[in-house]
């Protein structure tokens, strides 16, 4: 059998195949996007064991010895921060005073007052004992 290919007929095949290249090449592309995310996701999941085996480490008193601090905004908890420096930030960034922060009184409440706008807590985080129910 013979078969004649017209120009109309080249053109097309011509065009098919321009398609097919470009198809291969978005496939290479997305087959290194793919191995680039598993290789990310892989570095994290070590990143993650790493913390998980430090946190492990973590003895009891060292972990009492940790403390967060509560911003208070009148008598409600606005936020809890890892250091008194972004309580402190926080509170500023909100309108607060960037200096005269005092100490809570020993008999104040624990949330200040309605008259005190902004109040910091400082406070020991502890182990939780594990009775969750």
């Amino acid at each position: 059998m013979i078969r004649v290919i017209t120009t109309g007929r080249l053109q097309a095949l011509e065009a098919d195949q321009t398609k097919l290249a470009q198809a291969l090449d978005a496939a290479d592309i997305a087959q290194a996007e793919q191995q680039e995310t598993q290789e990310d996701l892989e570095r994290v999941r070590k990143v993650a064991d790493d913390l998980m085996k430090e946190v492990a480490t973590l003895s009891v008193a060292a972990l009492q010895q940790r403390w967060a601090y509560i911003l208070f905004h009148y008598t409600q908890i606005h936020g809890v921060y890892p250091t008194l420096k972004t309580a402190e930030a926080a509170a500023e960034q909100q309108g607060a005073a960037p200096s005269g922060w005092v100490d809570t009184p020993a008999g104040a409440p624990k949330g200040g007052s309605t008259e005190t706008r902004w109040r910091i807590i400082g406070m020991p985080v502890q182990q939780d004992g594990g009775d969750a129910g």
